[in-house]
């Protein structure tokens, strides 16, 4: 399933984040390494990496973008919420009153949604495990395009810091040599962008890993919810609930789906 919102924000935030990536490409390749003035296998390889962390990061992203976040499948017949009410626990009823463990049914949707599942205002949809809808990414954060998100993160993080380095080095050797307006400007620009959204990015990667890996929540489950958790799972159980199942080397590539443990069925909430 291919997913595609039309939110104005949404895309205005897709389109900074390749024109970011674009202003990155060029400075870096032009101004930083000097591709076209150098003979240097170092500065091939130096590009080469580069490249491949851009192209990595790009694929993750669209990843995120265009899949399936784990929408909740609409009622093929709406449900009649007083014949519910009267033959089901409150606790599965009301979400207010649910835990994090309970089915629970969404006004909106008229349809039973698993534990963890939230609705999202913009996708006006219920998504299984829902961190939050990114405008970066143009799509809600849940558990089948989670691993992408994470990876975005990661590529794009370690991008800032191999351009930020890459600058540093390039000022370091020709710092006594005259450098053209231009080439000045552009690469002070480059220098801005690696460092602040390279800070803002480690926050919010940082963030992630806390919420899923220390405290096994999401953004959502931690202001709903608290910290006060059910059943602790093991640690190699969340990570498996983001990354996926199998090879650990899977786990780094943004071309390949998580494979993820079978959901749980619906349950029956007829007395």
């Amino acid at each position: 399933m291919v997913v595609c919102h039309t939110t104005p924000y949404g895309i205005i935030g897709v389109t900074a984040v390749y024109v970011l990536i674009a202003f990155a490409d060029y400075t870096t390749v032009k101004f930083v390494i000097e591709m076209e003035d150098s003979n240097s296998s170092r500065d091939a390889v130096k590009a080469f990496f580069y490249h491949l962390l851009a192209l990595m990061a790009i694929i993750a992203h669209l990843r995120c973008m265009l899949s399936d976040p784990g929408y909740v499948p609409l009622p093929r017949t709406k449900l009649d919420f007083a014949e519910l009410e009267a033959k089901s626990p409150v606790k599965d009823i009301s979400e207010d009153a649910a835990t994090i463990d309970d089915w629970t049914v969404c006004s909106k949707c008229e349809t039973f949604r698993p534990p963890r599942a939230h609705h999202c205002r913009v996708c006006r949809r219920c998504v299984r495990r829902m961190d939050h809808h990114c405008p970066w990414v143009n799509n809600c954060v849940g558990e089948y395009n989670l691993k992408f998100f994470m990876l975005f993160l990661f590529y794009t993080g370690l991008l800032c810091m191999w351009s930020l380095l890459m600058v540093m080095t390039d000022w370091y050797y020709t710092w006594d040599e005259p450098m053209e307006r231009v080439d000045m400007i552009l690469t002070i620009l480059l220098l801005f962008e690696c460092i602040v959204f390279g800070l803002f990015i480690g926050a919010v990667g940082l963030g992630q890993i806390c919420a899923l890996f220390v405290f096994d929540r999401n953004a959502i489950e931690m202001r709903k919810f608290g910290l006060d958790f059910h059943t602790r799972p093991s640690k190699w159980r969340q990570i498996t609930s983001v990354m996926g199942q199998g090879s650990m080397l899977l786990w780094f590539m943004p071309c390949v789906k998580a494979n993820l443990l079978p959901q749980a069925s619906q349950p029956d909430f007829a007395v």
